[in-house]
């Protein structure tokens, strides 16, 4: 009886292991930005992106920052367009994507 127990519980976890490590259609892990904030960003901008909209990222401009790393800012925020035109000003217009 015990051997059967042990039998049934040693599958039941070799299947669990390799239905993780499959990683299919529809199992998609995402790096992006699923949303932004308007929000000025009060640190060190190094460089930007331009993510486009693609479900489910979300449209973006992705600031890279000494601090906090990567974070996403909303497009249409009146900030946004004055920080990159800074950038592009300082890097001769090359934002080292």
């Amino acid at each position: 009886m015990h051997l059967k127990v042990a039998v049934i519980l040693v599958l039941l976890s070799a299947a669990s292991v390799l239905s993780r490590s499959f990683r299919g259609p529809g199992m998609v892990s995402t790096n992006c930005c699923t949303k932004v904030s308007r929000k000025p960003i009060p640190f060190l901008i190094t460089h930007y992106r331009i993510q486009p909209e693609l479900s489910p990222c979300v449209e973006a401009i992705i600031f890279y920052t000494v601090e906090k790393g990567p974070l996403c800012a909303d497009p249409t925020a009146r900030w946004v367009a004055k920080r990159i035109k800074a950038i592009k000003a300082q890097t001769n217009g090359d934002n080292f994507n």
